[in-house]
């Protein structure tokens, strides 16, 4: 497996792709996958707010009593139209497919689907605290129409070039 070769090391490769549709991530290693809407549902508590389901199961709640249900991709241009939310939807479909194996930070490969246009230098900020706030070490990002490389010889330099390269190692 060409990336698991390009990038391989201590932290797992997660490939994936976020959409107004779709959230799609894979763990390279194992084949793990989540891949459902981008939905999640949200409980109002006395206590606070909670995650009370993501994906197709949240979508199913959004007649029940203080459940609100939230695509926080419903938008690509920002990137989010609520980046607490995004955050915590992607946090929990990495840890899903990780289950219990959840040792160590992943490098994620990761395409905005329908967005076209080159990230701005606020964007990459925004997407650099995203990585650190949902444990991602790494994140290589490709917009709509950019060819994620597939020759055996892919590495950081590679990669770095012809993504928008928007992380360092997260400690």
């Amino acid at each position: 497996m060409w990336l698991f070769h390009a990038l391989s090391g201590r932290f797992p490769i997660v490939l994936g792709s976020i959409g107004k549709d779709r959230i799609a991530l894979k763990w390279l290693q194992t084949g793990a996958v989540f891949d459902e809407p981008p939905l999640i549902a949200i409980e109002n508590k006395a206590g606070g707010k909670y995650v009370k389901a993501v994906g197709a199961s949240a979508s199913g709640m959004s007649g029940l009593h203080a459940v609100t249900v939230h695509n926080s991709f419903e938008s690509i241009e920002p990137l989010f139209t609520d980046y607490d939310l995004a955050a915590a939807l992607v946090k929990h479909a990495i840890r899903e497919i990780f289950e219990a194996r959840w040792l160590m930070s992943p490098k994620v490969l990761l395409r905005i689907c329908g967005r076209h246009s080159v990230l701005s230098g606020s964007e990459k900020q925004m997407l650099q605290r995203f990585a650190k706030d949902c444990g991602i070490a790494r994140l290589y990002v490709f917009l709509e129409g950019e060819t994620i490389p597939g020759n055996n010889e892919m590495n950081h330099s590679s990669l770095s070039k012809s993504a928008h390269f928007v992380t360092k190692f997260v400690a």
